[in-house]
């Protein structure tokens, strides 16, 4: 790892970060306060890149001599020319203005009459923004031709300063996509990564970033690009990256460059065998743990997600059905602190029993090829690329097989196998229904148990943590891993219906109106508080029962809804469900017997519902015991004189297998350990990592490849935007909410009637894709990175699930790329 620095680190001694007008080169003779000024500069001593001709004038030399000027314009240029605006207060320290002032492309030098016009629009750009500076200058150049790549590089991360290109760009042959142009591509280098690590279309473009550098002295710079089809490097703009002057980064850059060396070694020896060809780790696929505790999770979070399902609870679940026992018990890995599933343990427990090892070795191999090839599947990847059950698209699919040396017999095989598995799941299911139902019963019985047994006891610090070790414990054995068989059930036939509609034996809103009427905790939730909300309910009663929650399910420092008043000042009318009378029952039965389904239609739609319903009722109550712990784990640090904040900083084993130790050396071990991880989480803060690894190269390079949302019902809505962090007492009334994930402790927006609702991660059958389901609320779920970002910076949008679409119509404040594209497609270097 010795050999990474191909691209040399510049000490902070030398990011001056444009303090004054003459930073840029000490022998420049003039001020260099403009975008003209600056390109003028680096005209004369870059080598690794392009500027085109140019030629410019102050407001003041127009208004005393323009015969002069266009003079000059018409004899220095015989080709097309561009005019653009240079203010003083463009591409200062403090604000780019990037689009803000007029540009004027596609005029003939040699045309009088709009060379002038083109001038005067943009003076007149200044006049706009009551800019009347007489030394504002008018900068003239050639248009560029042959540019197929086109877009904004930073030198640094705009928000921390973390020591990555972050490169945002169109390819001209792209005109349009499904978020009709929203979703600009992105990629993030590390910049001291080795040269060959980078991709071969962006070399160029980071050398010529690095000659900017030395020449400006500085490596905080936003530069406007384009690459010719020769690939030669065009430079149209350099401005400094407002908001990062006056900072050194040498430490932290160190600090992370350290980081990311045990990010490697940690990569490979995370094979689950030595003959294990590949490896791959996705923030979303399987038990999606973005969703759930998020992209940087606390410490306490972590392990107690680890603890109650990720280790053990989430595959002993799906034995219990007839799937193989995986690789590895452990589902979860955290590269920084971003959780990541093991996506190879997760596929090799999806085989059921009857698959001999030699099909086994074999599918597998098809799965991580298929999901290498197309990584924006990874959070459809039950849906989109594994065979975990039969269903009406399974024989199609199993041909994709023989591109990969299966022969016809195995693929038979393959689909009789799941055949005969899915009916045996059919066959169990009432029985499975039956111990969960049990499972509830004995969570809740030994809980109120647990609890009497604290509250007749001292409550010291160990009576809390012993109490909380307890009911974690009932929480898994009782909860989670029932949990895990029936969300597993849930979710084989949620693939099965959802094969009826691709098959067009159920229509969408057949199969939205099955979903609707649903019956689960967040009906039970919604039935309560309306009646809280006409007063045939106390608060007192309503937060017996739904106090427990918390947004932030594993959060220890999220609110819960037992210490606020939040639902007092809000009525909301329930939306009432309807089943579609005119589903063809007769034609559903007639499919199920000849694709070999031993189910009638009545048992089947009985599964689709109580599955899914009892999933969500096991969550509900597991979660009891999950939030009763956390508060006890809060109280016993209270007692000791640590904060919720502190203790979040402490993994759940330092935290339980700490009773024995005296007083003083528990509380010293806790200090030490919490701050050792608050400095490990700072660092891990300047970490950007991909929504999938597959190589150590994903350390280096971030390529965000662009998700497609998972779109609930198929209706257009147009509203304002609401973004939600934890409680937020805000009207959510008719808003479109915006949320980054969702669990259980969310469903409080529900009460408030929004008209919609898009989170940044989540999957097809993600606890908020069921809600908007059994609402009918039209939902776009698991958006992806790059959508989101540009979507938090939006007022209004419209949301057309029907065409699945995302449409910004208005902008809350200024989204800089955006702007930075608008430029360069007036300029016409995006088409």
């Amino acid at each position: 790892m010795n050999d990474l620095r191909s691209f040399k680190i510049r000490k902070s001694k030398n990011m001056n970060n444009f303090k004054n007008e003459k930073i840029f080169d000490k022998d420049a003779k003039q001020n260099f306060n403009t975008k003209a000024d600056i390109l003028a500069l680096l005209k004369r001593k870059i080598k690794k890149a392009e500027i085109e001709k140019l030629f410019f004038f102050t407001v003041e030399e127009w208004n005393s001599d323009p015969e002069k000027i266009l003079k000059t314009i018409s004899s220095s240029f015989n080709n097309k020319i561009i005019v653009r605006s240079s203010a003083i207060d463009e591409d200062s320290q403090n604000s780019s203005l990037a689009g803000s002032y007029e540009s004027v492309l596609d005029v003939l030098p040699t045309n009088k009459k709009s060379t002038i016009n083109a001038i005067n629009r943009v003076i007149n750009s200044y006049k706009i923004k009551n800019n009347f500076e007489i030394r504002n200058k008018i900068l003239i150049q050639n248009q560029s031709k042959n540019i197929v790549t086109s877009g904004v590089i930073f030198s640094r991360t705009p928000d921390t300063g973390a020591p990555y290109f972050i490169i945002n760009y169109d390819d001209s042959r792209i005109t349009n996509s499904v978020t009709k142009g929203l979703v600009n591509r992105t990629i993030k280098i590390y910049r001291y990564c080795q040269k060959n690590y980078v991709p071969k279309k962006w070399r160029k473009l980071i050398l010529s970033i690095f000659e900017l550098e030395k020449i400006l002295n500085s490596d905080i710079l936003d530069v406007e690009f384009g690459i010719r089809k020769n690939q030669n490097i065009v430079i149209f703009q350099v401005r400094p990256l407002t908001g990062l002057s006056n900072q050194s980064f040498s430490y932290n850059d160190l600090r992370l460059q350290n980081r990311i060396s045990k990010l490697e070694y940690d990569f490979i020896r995370s094979k689950n065998s030595p003959n294990e060809q590949i490896s791959i780790f996705s923030d979303m696929a399987d038990w999606n743990p973005s969703e759930i505790i998020g992209k940087n999770p606390n410490q306490l979070d972590y392990s107690i997600y680890d603890n109650l399902i990720m280790n053990y609870a989430w595959f002993k679940g799906r034995t219990v059905i007839g799937y193989k026992k995986p690789y590895s018990k452990n589902l979860m890995k955290k590269f920084g602190n971003k959780p990541y599933v093991n996506v190879t343990t997760s596929f090799s427990s999806f085989f059921p029993k009857q698959f001999s090892t030699s099909i086994e070795k074999k599918i597998m191999k098809y799965y991580l090829s298929k999901l290498q090839k197309y990584p924006y599947l990874h959070d459809k990847v039950e849906f989109e690329i594994l065979f975990s059950c039969y269903d009406l698209t399974v024989t199609k699919r199993l041909k994709e097989l023989k591109k990969y040396g299966f022969t016809n017999e195995e693929i038979n095989n393959i689909e009789m196998e799941l055949k005969q598995f899915t009916n045996t799941i059919f066959e169990n299911f009432s029985k499975i229904l039956k111990d969960s139902q049990n499972s509830i019963k004995e969570l809740k019985t030994h809980r109120e148990i647990i609890i009497e047994n604290l509250e007749n006891s001292n409550k010291t610090y160990v009576d809390y943590l012993d109490t909380a070790k307890i009911l974690l414990e009932d929480c898994k054995k009782f909860g989670t891993i029932p949990f895990s068989t029936m969300a597993r059930i849930a979710f084989i036939s949620s693939i099965i219906i959802k094969s009826f509609v691709s098959k067009n034996i159920l229509n969408v809103k057949d199969y939205n109106s099955i979903l609707e009427s649903i019956e689960s905790p967040l009906t039970d939730f919604r039935k309560d508080f309306a009646l809280f909300s006409n007063k045939k309910m106390t608060f007192k009663q309503f937060i017996k029962k739904y106090g427990h929650l918390r947004p932030g399910t594993y959060d220890i420092t999220a609110t819960r809804y037992d210490n606020e008043k939040f639902f007092e000042k809000y009525k909301f009318q329930p939306i009432q469900s309807h089943i579609n009378k005119k589903i063809n029952q007769k034609k559903i039965e007639q499919v199920l017997e000849r694709q070999g389904l031993k189910i009638q239609y009545n048992d089947f739609i009985d599964l689709v519902k109580s599955s899914i319903s009892e999933r969500e009722r096991l969550k509900f109550e597991f979660t009891k015991n999950l939030s009763e712990s956390l508060e006890f784990i809060a109280l016993s640090g209270e007692k000791l004189g640590f904060s919720r904040k502190d203790m979040a900083n402490l993994d759940l084993s330092t935290i339980i297998n700490s009773q024995k130790l005296s007083r003083k050396k528990l509380t010293e071990k806790w200090s030490s350990k919490i701050k050792q991880n608050a400095i490990h989480k700072e660092i891990n803060n300047y970490l950007q990592l991909p929504p999938i690894i597959s190589d150590i190269k994903d350390f280096f390079i971030v390529d965000y490849f662009v998700s497609k949302p998972n779109y609930i019902s198929e209706k257009k809505i147009t509203a304002d935007i609401k973004i939600i962090k934890n409680l937020n007492n805000d009207d959510l009334k008719n808003k479109i909410v915006l949320i980054e994930n969702a669990d259980p402790g969310y469903d409080w927006i529900f009460t408030k009637n929004p008209l919609g609702l898009i989170t940044k991660y989540g999957g097809v059958a993600s606890h908020m894709a069921i809600r908007c389901s059994e609402l009918g609320l039209p939902a776009a779920i698991g958006c992806g990175e790059m959508l989101f970002e540009n979507l938090k910076k939006s007022k209004k949008i419209m949301l057309d699930c029907k065409n699945e679409q995302i449409t910004i119509l208005e902008n809350e404040t200024i989204n800089e790329i955006l702007e930075v594209k608008k430029t360069l497609r007036s300029l016409g270097y995006i088409k």
